[in-house]
């Protein structure tokens, strides 16, 4: 075998050893072999791009933002619909963010007693926190049980402790 065969011989034997250790799949391989490790041709589909409406304005003239899953970002007028953006962004699909009510939280009990936090204002509404060390310190959560006025943070009651594999409960 000549030295450019030689060549052509490690080479393949890299790649075939690099997708090993990658658990590339060959038809994703994009320089086969040979010709006979040449996958058949499948059709190359764009990803999805959907646009996000965020639920509260942007700006001071009461844009909204959409955002696309490209990375992308507009500011918009709030009386476009979705299929107006649809058109204009070239998007799949369009989806408004529901407006999340956040608001400071003070903890009554519990671990954290005292402190303060973060919510989303709704009776129920559960917030996890993690405790040192982490990772792998305990994990647990505080559930609102008195909502935030404009004078007065949410009020959260301490529920438990989370064992590491559950998942966040629910009330029921």
């Amino acid at each position: 075998m000549s030295a450019e065969g030689d060549r052509f011989a490690e080479e393949a034997h890299r790649r075939t050893e690099l997708a090993a250790w990658l658990n590339v799949l060959p038809e994703l391989d994009p320089t086969p072999v040979d010709a006979a490790d040449t996958p058949a041709a499948t059709p190359k589909t764009e990803p999805e791009r959907v646009g996000v409406v965020s639920a509260r304005q942007a700006d001071t003239y009461g844009r909204l933002r959409l955002t696309v899953s490209d990375g992308t970002s507009a500011l918009i007028e709030p009386d476009l619909t979705h299929e107006q953006l649809a058109d204009r962004y070239r998007l799949d699909r369009v989806v408004t963010m529901p407006a999340i009510d956040f608001c400071a939280a003070v903890h009554l009990d519990g671990p954290l007693a005292g402190q303060t936090g973060y919510a989303t204002n709704e009776l129920g509404s559960r917030t996890q926190f993690h405790l040192p060390p982490q990772p792998g310190g305990p994990t647990g959560f505080y559930e609102v049980t008195r909502l935030a006025t404009e004078d007065k943070p949410a009020e959260t009651r301490f529920v438990g402790f989370i064992p590491l594999d559950d998942e966040l409960p629910h009330p029921e």
